[in-house]
């Protein structure tokens, strides 16, 4: 067997240090500090420190202020749409403009203050990533981990005349659709109460209704 050069030993003996100091380091990453722990008592919502491809935390500022705010549906003139197919269960008007005059400063790393009324809760994520897409919309997601340990996703989209959001917990999702100003924050389940499983989702173009009748050849 070939000796290894004294400096070949030497390098492979440096790099076998930097990758047992790069697993240490993942795994202290990994760990939750204290403020990713949802406020509430419905669940808690802890979200891992960031992936190598992302800014450090300190990077980057936290966001405090609340995406949306409740508000009382009594306190609106004009209520948002709502379609006639969803349930109202469990559905909170929202105010959704802080989330629209904070979007263009978000940044990979940020916190985000998402509020859950119904479940008493408020989940504190780090931005994971950004998507800049059409129509000058820009989305922002990640993931939180709740009480059973289960890693969830979250997404919030933020374009010049409409707001979406989604988040995953252990209860379930919930979804927000708004306005440029008013949204309504509704469990998935809300939403999907009228849905007709048993009709398609799809339509054909007149005409394409039923396939075409072909006589058999005669003999």
């Amino acid at each position: 067997m070939a000796k290894i050069p004294e400096r070949t030993r030497y390098l492979l003996l440096v790099a076998a240090m930097v990758g047992v100091v790069a697993v240490l380091l993942f795994e202290m990453r990994e760990r939750v500090s204290p403020d990713d722990t949802a406020t509430g008592s419905a669940e808690l919502s802890l979200q891992p420190g960031p992936t190598a491809n992302t800014a450090a935390p300190n990077a980057a500022a936290a966001t405090d202020m609340p995406l949306w705010e409740t508000i009382d549906e009594s306190a609106v003139g004009r209520l948002p749409e709502y379609a006639a197919q969803w349930s109202t269960a469990g559905r909170v008007l929202v105010r959704v403009s802080p989330a629209v005059a904070a979007a263009d400063g978000w940044r990979v790393g940020d916190r985000l203050t998402l509020p859950l009324p119904q479940m008493d809760t408020v989940y504190r994520p780090r931005i994971e990533m950004i998507d800049d897409g059409p129509g000058l919309s820009r989305s922002a997601s990640g993931k939180v981990t709740g009480k059973d340990g289960q890693r969830r996703r979250f997404l919030v989209t933020v374009g010049p005349a409409h707001v979406f959001a989604y988040i995953d917990t252990a209860l379930g999702s919930y979804e927000l659709v708004g306005g440029a100003e008013l949204g309504w924050l509704i469990p998935t389940s809300s939403i999907m109460a009228g849905f007709d499983y048993g009709e398609p989702d799809y339509f054909l173009a007149d005409g394409l209704e039923k396939p075409a009748t072909v006589s058999p050849a005669q003999p």
